[in-house]
């Protein structure tokens, strides 16, 4: 079975609120992110779900699959797991791309794709990722810190500067996304209650590896950050200029 792209839009962002909506080069930050993830999907493969009938006034005549469901979630992952009841085609797997994710290269979600697919049959494993270097200096807490295993499995993911100190005194690994995760596990996680870790380090992905599943994780040479805060938001438009 096929592979699926969700892009969660929450509209109403604690840090950027009308993130979706937000422009870039005169184009909203979710069509964008949107036509990224058209270089690697069929366009009836990618869904769209947001809190905000704004996006859907403002973008439903470029979008196809646009979806508003009026209630709360507290991750995007959540919100990727309510949605599948709107999608009626069967898929193997959901590749779970943040509308804050525009300028994410495309190499990194086919290697995010071809990390899954190895990973795909395998039952102690639920998602597949990417992870990156990054130097110690431009680590902060909005970026999530991962701990890998030699398998490449990730342990552990902080916002805090993880581990101690940092790998050879020079960078830690970074996760930016995207996940692409099976579709039975994404089913079930709207059903699952939060973890002890999960609450601690605020990262949804923590609910599956305190319960024993594992997440295989890939090293790419680069991602560009997502937009979280005003400082990237100005960051990716005066360097777009």
């Amino acid at each position: 079975m096929p592979i699926c792209c969700i892009i969660p839009a929450r509209y109403n962002s604690k840090r950027l609120p009308g993130k979706p909506l937000l422009k870039i080069q005169k184009k909203e930050i979710l069509l964008l992110t949107y036509e990224k993830a058209k270089k690697i999907f069929l366009e009836k493969n990618i869904y769209v779900f947001t809190d905000s009938t704004k996006v859907k006034k403002k973008l439903n005549t470029k979008i196809k699959n646009l979806i508003v469901f009026n209630k709360s979630f507290i991750n995007g992952t959540s919100r990727a797991s309510y949605g599948l009841r709107y999608i009626k085609k069967k898929y193997s797997g959901a590749l779970i791309l943040s509308c804050d994710n525009p300028f994410i290269n495309s190499l990194a979600i086919k290697n995010t794709i071809n990390c899954f697919k190895k990973i795909a049959k395998q039952k102690d494993y639920c998602a597949a990722t990417i992870h990156c270097k990054n130097r110690k200096e431009k680590t902060d807490k909005n970026i999530a810190k991962l701990v890998i295993s030699k398998n490449n499995d990730v342990l552990y993911i902080s916002r805090s500067n993880i581990p101690f100190r940092p790998i050879n005194k020079k960078f830690y690994l970074t996760h930016h996304g995207p996940v692409c995760i099976k579709i039975d596990h994404l089913k079930q996680y709207s059903r699952l209650k939060m973890t002890t870790l999960q609450k601690l380090e605020d990262n949804e992905w923590l609910n599956f590896i305190e319960r024993g599943y594992k997440i295989k994780s890939l090293l790419v040479n680069k991602i560009f950050p997502e937009i979280n805060t005003k400082n990237d938001l100005n960051y990716y438009r005066k360097k777009k200029k």
